[in-house]
């Protein structure tokens, strides 16, 4: 699911800092959880995939990376250090196209990825029939067709980061407002209205939203509406019904709906990622580790 990985400046004085102190490697530098599989870009900026294998999910393009997001339907994408937008999975996958504009950042949901643009913008691709959000398409039942929700029409302005749910997206502009688009039908629970106030990250995932404001608290809507924990969060990851966030000592908090979320390791974490049955992290050493369900090795890291 959509996760936050460091700039490429940061990336290189992470690597100064271990060349400093004397490490050969900081280890993994962000990790991605999708449906069924994990992908990852290691110490040397490569992409590496496990879990479940469908026409193509595990071979990830070669070349260096600097961020990547791993999608609901056994695709992915990540942005190499030129820039340039590099998608995988499926041969039906309808993300295999991204566009030529290089971009700083993106997000990919179900069917449909989007990406923020050197100016800010957004823009999204994906699969042909997603071409409207809400219901306006003939014979679309609006509490359960997911191809009356995702869609390639974001809204205009100037944005500093994107995430792409099941069903709807929400993006944070340049005066860190949330501005979200999709499904807002009460079944939702409004996943499109988020709250008011100014906010530094969101995560969407499987029918719930999360952001943190600006002191680190997490407000969540959509439906279910997932009960955040009250300590200060510094990055936030939302799956299948299912949040985790890390706080500011580094320790991982995980919430959801009813008593299935699984518990988090006890060590510290750089990030988080929730996928739809599993969740991964980069630890403070640099390594991945994995818990939930498995079923196919997606939560065990090379």
């Amino acid at each position: 699911m959509p996760v936050r990985t460091p700039s490429p400046a940061v990336l290189a004085l992470l690597l100064v800092v271990a060349a400093l102190s004397g490490c050969a490697q900081v280890g993994w530098l962000a990790v991605s959880a999708g449906d069924g599989f994990t992908c990852g870009i290691d110490a040397d900026s490569v992409l590496e995939c496990w879990g479940y294998n469908p026409d193509g999910t595990l071979n990830p393009p070669a070349g260096t990376f600097t961020s990547l997001d791993a999608g609901k339907d056994w695709d992915a994408c990540a942005i190499d250090t030129s820039g340039v937008t590099r998608c995988w999975g499926p041969a039906s996958s309808a993300l295999l196209n991204p566009p030529d504009t290089a971009l700083t950042s993106l997000s990919v949901g179900s069917g449909v990825a989007c990406g923020i643009d050197h100016a800010g913008a957004i823009g999204c691709w994906g699969d042909p029939l997603f071409t409207a959000w809400g219901c306006d398409n003939p014979g679309c039942d609006c509490h359960s067709d997911a191809i009356c929700y995702v869609n390639a029409a974001p809204p205009s302005g100037k944005f500093t980061s994107v995430s792409v749910g099941s069903s709807a997206a929400c993006a944070i502009d340049t005066s860190q407002s949330l501005v979200c688009w999709g499904d807002n039908s009460a079944n939702s629970g409004g996943l499109s209205t988020p709250p008011g106030g100014r906010f530094t990250a969101v995560s969407l995932g499987d029918g719930g939203a999360c952001a943190l404001d600006t002191d680190g608290t997490a407000q969540c809507w959509g439906a279910p509406r997932l009960t955040a924990p009250p300590e200060p969060l510094t990055s936030i990851s939302v799956g299948l019904y299912e949040a985790c966030g890390v706080d500011l000592g580094g320790a991982v908090h995980c919430w959801g709906e009813g008593s299935d979320v699984s518990p988090p390791p006890a060590d510290t974490f750089r990030s988080v990622s929730v996928g739809y049955l599993h969740q991964c992290g980069v630890d403070t050493h640099g390594d991945v580790q994995c818990w939930g369900e498995e079923h196919d090795g997606e939560a065990t890291p090379p």
